[in-house]
């Protein structure tokens, strides 16, 4: 892995291909080398990179949770991009991954090309936190420890927990996790998503309001796949993703 600094801390990312660049942002609980099989396959169109945020995958670990940890990621996406030596690059962000995206285009909108987001929702409730973070997280199950060890390394259990708190503290104030950063996203963006996933029933409708809010915006859906539909429906995610930038 490959590794620059942001705010004194060491940040890890995968990376490969050339061209246009392309940054893959990893959902919660997840880090880059998750991705490690869109990289492959995106590579062959692009630059393609996947980031390990601050406190994930083997980036460095920090204590400190930010009230929006979201907005603060984006921050990391920006430094990226200069470590990158780009001007621009576009975002594929997946569940948490695009909202920190959506931060990214809001709060740098100079260094970003195009979104495509898939598998996300406009506000965390208390009943999505209850049901899709704490009722999931109550009995470990090996197939998530796996998963989890395969992402963080042995401390993540703690990883896990820091996330726990970083969603708890956005839901109690008020789950408006995008707070306003749609009123500045002026590029052109692309939404995904599955009407059979299971942790978003709602998803067309968040679309469809999303899609009104945002000037250059459009979304698809599949009834086929789950959450998220970057890794349960790849092909149709990638088929759409090139067609949205003309490839």
């Amino acid at each position: 892995m490959a590794n620059f600094l942001f705010e004194y801390k060491t940040l890890n990312y995968l990376e490969k291909g050339k061209g246009d660049l392309l940054i893959i942002l990893p959902g919660n609980t997840a880090s880059s080398i998750a991705h490690q099989s869109q990289i492959d396959i995106l590579s062959e169109y692009f630059h393609t990179v996947s980031l390990d945020y601050l406190g994930t995958g083997k980036s460095e670990r920090t204590q400190e949770i930010k009230d929006n940890w979201w907005k603060y990621a984006s921050g990391q996406i920006d430094s990226l991009i200069s470590h990158l030596g780009y001007q621009k690059a576009n975002l594929a962000g997946t569940s948490g991954g695009a909202i920190v995206a959506l931060h990214a285009a809001a709060n740098y909108p100079d260094k970003i090309n195009r979104l495509i987001l898939d598998s996300f929702s406009i506000r965390f409730s208390r009943d999505m936190f209850i049901k899709n973070v704490i009722n999931t997280r109550k009995e470990i199950s090996p197939d998530q420890e796996g998963f989890w060890k395969f992402c963080h390394g042995e401390d993540w259990k703690e990883v896990i927990d820091w996330d726990t708190k970083n969603i708890e503290r956005i839901v109690e104030q008020g789950g408006y996790w995008l707070e306003k950063c749609l009123d500045k996203i002026k590029c052109p963006t692309l939404l995904l998503g599955s009407e059979s996933d299971e942790f978003l029933p709602n998803i067309k409708q968040e679309f469809e309001t999303l899609s009104n809010q945002i000037p250059e915006c459009h979304f698809v859906l599949t009834s086929i796949g789950n959450h998220p539909l970057m890794w349960t429906n790849t092909q149709f995610y990638i088929n759409e993703l090139k067609k949205f930038v003309k490839i």
